[in-house]
């Protein structure tokens, strides 16, 4: 199978299985975690302000 078949296949496929995985909750370690998991953690926090900022207003 070719790439582009692979991608068929996956176009293929419902929504919600396309995106199985995505935004779950994971858990954090703060004895295993290296410069970059703290700061996609504080990208992370910072994004989930900004979200809770919008719907607070609307």
């Amino acid at each position: 199978m070719n790439q582009s078949d692979n991608r068929r296949g996956r176009a293929a496929q419902p929504l919600s299985k396309n995106l199985e995985g995505h935004n779950l909750d994971v858990e954090f370690s703060e004895e295993r975690a290296d410069q970059e998991d703290w700061e996609a953690l504080e990208r992370s926090e910072r994004a989930d302000a900004r979200q809770n900022n919008k719907t607070s207003k609307l």
